[in-house]
């Protein structure tokens, strides 16, 4: 796991890059809000099959829980849809908000890590996990925060069915500012002003006068 700003500046790229595809779509799977309370921000992975990712970057730290929803873990596998012992038991007090945070359904629990601004690791409860190599599908959830440019263009090319232009995707992981001829080229579909708002969107910052 890379340290918190890392992690948030890697999922905000995530979120940028896919923007330029889903303004035809509508919302990504990878999403990035800047603005989500003061000096906060939120990074969100829907994979549209049931499974749910959100980081939640505060001044304390960054809070990650997840939820896959084939694991033996899930809550809505018990009558009383309790989340399993140890997942949550050890979160520092900091993160309680985002324990309760209603948008990012805390009932829908199989996973929980964090690391508060001071930590110099990050850390997740005592838990007793059920038989077999799924456990609580953080393996799969998190994959994403590995992507290298080159993963990640694979996996654009193969979601969006497209060709993708993997120097412009490495710019961007790059942390270079996004310029509306790399956008055109990627998604010459749509119009430059939507794709360039939906990039905006991420905070992700755009090269001036495109």
């Amino acid at each position: 796991m890379p340290d918190i700003e890392s992690l948030r500046q890697h999922m905000q790229k995530l979120a940028a890059l896919t923007a330029v595809f889903s303004v035809d779509l509508g919302e990504g799977q990878f999403v990035f809000n800047p603005r989500w309370r003061k000096n906060q921000q939120v990074a969100i992975n829907i994979n549209g099959c049931g499974d749910e990712l959100y980081l939640h970057f505060t001044p304390s730290g960054c809070f990650i829980k997840g939820f896959a929803h084939e694991s033996e873990m899930t809550p809505y596998k018990k009558s009383d849809h309790s989340i399993w012992p140890g997942v949550l038991d050890s979160v520092p007090a900091e993160f309680d908000s985002s324990i309760r945070e209603p948008a990012f359904d805390p009932r829908a629990t199989t996973f929980a890590i964090w690391r508060l601004a001071s930590d110099s690791a990050w850390s997740t409860g005592v838990v007793d996990f059920p038989p077999g190599e799924y456990k609580d599908g953080s393996a799969d959830l998190l994959l994403p925060i590995t992507f290298t440019h080159t993963d990640f263009t694979e996996w654009l090319a193969e979601n969006y069915e497209t060709e993708v232009d993997k120097d412009i995707v490495r710019s961007v992981f790059d942390g270079q500012p996004f310029s509306d001829k790399q956008m055109l080229a990627l998604n010459p579909s749509s119009p430059i002003h939507e794709t360039r708002d939906a990039v905006r969107d991420t905070g992700y910052p755009i090269q001036s006068g495109g």
